[in-house]
């Protein structure tokens, strides 16, 4: 469902075989292709994982690459139909490819190839499925809070495996101390978003609820959303909704911020609990993308009983 809002995802590309037509689109083809190219050890050898961040893993994979094509040609006859768009196919998924099984998380691969990813992850803007109309003034003046929900979302165990974010309270004491802005909070469950929408009116924040419920793609919408606006956006780095909003979207201002509470020490060790990445290639991301720890406040009754 959510790739007709990605373009370069949904496109769908015919390709003869010796004996048959077959049509899909266009990532799901070229997986194919490639798994038939390649054969499974060499297409196994291109499925990247949560550890591979670094040159040296990233270099065993093109050295993979390069061994692959010296030895075999592509033999598949490859026609792009593209509907009425008008696209290079030099701008489509090309062969050989990586695959990255998990991507909640910043690494290297999204410093070095921030261009490539955001041309890949193109969201299509014009389609009512995916975003619909927005007054300026909602936007422009606003600076965006997404409240993702885990513990609505998993009441029983999320807590226990440390899906939680900042209190309504820390949030509007500490998150938001310096903003004068409006700020227009976003989230997916109405019953875990409006205590902060509560929190922040009553310590005086300018401060309003965007809700898209009654619409059947409200988590397209959303991501939208958080891709449209301009200034400012916040939301916690173990959201990989607002991570890649984040990473892909046009906010001057990206802040991912982690909580340490006792239950995330315990299943963070030894300081895993705040997700961060210090981005050094691209200088718009290391300008863009600020990491930023919080404590809960059981964590600071559990500092000061010590």
């Amino acid at each position: 469902s959510w790739q007709k809002c990605f373009p370069y995802f949904r496109y769908r590309i015919s390709y003869k075989k010796n004996f048959a037509l077959a049509e899909s689109n266009l990532y799901e083809t070229r997986k194919m292709q490639q798994a038939e190219w390649l054969g499974e050890r060499r297409n196994h050898e291109l499925q990247t994982d949560p550890n591979c961040q670094d040159e040296a893993c990233i270099r065993r994979k093109l050295l993979a690459f390069i061994a692959a094509i010296e030895e075999r040609q592509l033999r598949d006859n490859i026609t792009i139909n593209t509907g009425n768009h008008n696209y290079d196919e030099e701008e489509t998924i090309s062969l050989p490819f990586f695959t990255a099984t998990t991507y909640a998380s910043l690494g290297y691969i999204n410093d070095r190839y921030y261009e490539r990813l955001k041309l890949l992850f193109r969201f299509d803007f014009q389609s009512p499925e995916c975003c619909s109309a927005k007054e300026e003034e909602e936007l422009m003046p606003s600076t965006i809070l997404h409240v993702r929900g885990f513990l609505h979302e998993l009441p029983r165990v999320g807590y226990r495996l440390g899906y939680e974010e900042l209190s309504p309270n820390k949030t509007a004491h500490h998150i938001f101390q310096n903003t004068t802005n409006r700020i227009t909070v976003v989230g997916r469950f109405t019953n875990s978003t409006l205590p902060y929408v509560t929190a922040l009116q009553q310590n005086g924040f300018d401060t309003v609820f965007h809700d898209n419920k009654g619409d059947t793609n409200a988590g397209e919408q959303s991501f939208c959303y958080l891709l449209s606006v301009p200034r400012e956006i916040v939301g916690i780095s173990m959201s990989s909704f607002f991570v890649w909003a984040a990473y892909l979207g046009n906010a001057t201002r990206a802040r991912l911020y982690s909580v340490r509470s006792p239950a995330r020490e315990a299943q963070f060790p030894n300081g895993t609990y705040f997700f961060h990445y210090n981005f050094t290639l691209s200088s718009w991301l290391k300008e863009k993308m600020v990491f930023e720890l919080y404590t809960s406040e059981e964590q600071d009754d559990h500092n000061v009983s010590r």
